[in-house]
């Protein structure tokens, strides 16, 4: 005889329907689980796993879809499915060359879009908060901005949808080569408009805009690095730890940007 949801350490959902009634019947301890791979990274030793729903049977049979403005990424899937990814090669290179520097092959053939955006860690939210993604939940389509904010533990991610236009985004991740450190500063820079839109975070760099240096990037006046990265400090998003202090941080990030930028410029030049 089958145990009762509340009685239960595992349940493997078939809907999401199915999914979001576990969480109710099973409590506010129990957690989705897609690939699992950062949730494992923050059970030591000695500590019992909270309850489980298994989400992996959701996923959809392609990583991506699109519509005519839209391109929909299924937060179910293995990150190493959207590296491969003809459609999302073409619509969104950005996510294609991101995951190359991001975990290994066996860990993208595991953690999932929704695990890593879920994670306060994961390298891809300042890459979705830089286009202007849209997390489509099953309570309802939320900015991603607003959602990583105030996410609702007991709300299902379904899927991320981006604007079809997000070509020429430019992503950087810093770290140590160490395995499973965390990144030093991972950010992402667009120009949307005539305006930059630049995103940070990684490791325990808080995860926002950087709406001081967006402007100054912006204004298209010459910028020195120890301006930028003046600018970029008193925005307050940036970790001070034993392993890379907050200045150096910001340091890395101002220089990542004015070089990001100057390549951008080059480009359009040559396009003309």
């Amino acid at each position: 005889m089958a145990l009762p949801l509340t009685d239960r350490r595992y349940h493997l959902a078939t809907t999401v329907s199915d999914a979001l009634l576990a969480k109710r019947e099973m409590g506010s301890g129990a957690v989705y689980l897609g690939g699992g791979t950062a949730l494992q990274l923050g059970w030591s030793d000695s500590q019992v796993p909270p309850s489980l729903i298994d989400v992996t049977a959701l996923r959809l049979p392609s990583p991506s879809e699109l519509d005519q403005d839209h391109l929909h990424l299924c937060a179910f899937t293995p990150l190493e499915a959207f590296r491969a990814d003809l459609l999302v090669r073409r619509e969104f290179n950005a996510l294609s060359m991101a995951l190359e520097t991001i975990a290994s092959f066996e860990v993208r053939g595991l953690g999932t879009l929704g695990g890593n955006v879920t994670w306060t860690k994961g390298d891809l939210r300042p890459l979705m908060l830089a286009v202007g993604a849209e997390a489509m939940t099953s309570g309802g389509v939320i900015p991603f901005a607003r959602w990583i904010e105030h996410r609702d533990p007991d709300t299902l991610l379904l899927s991320i949808r981006i604007p079809r236009a997000s070509s020429g985004v430019f992503f950087e991740k810093v770290g140590f080569r160490a395995a499973f450190s965390p990144s030093c500063v991972t950010l992402s820079y667009w120009v949307r408009d005539g305006h930059a839109c630049v995103a940070i975070g990684g490791g325990e760099n808080r995860v926002g805009r950087l709406r001081r240096a967006e402007d100054a990037l912006s204004s298209r006046r010459p910028l020195t690095v120890i301006e930028l990265t003046h600018m970029i400090s008193d925005e307050g998003l940036l970790a001070d730890d034993a392993a890379c202090s907050a200045e150096i941080r910001a340091e890395m990030t101002a220089r990542i940007l004015l070089s990001a930028r100057l390549d951008l410029e080059r480009r359009k030049a040559g396009a003309r």
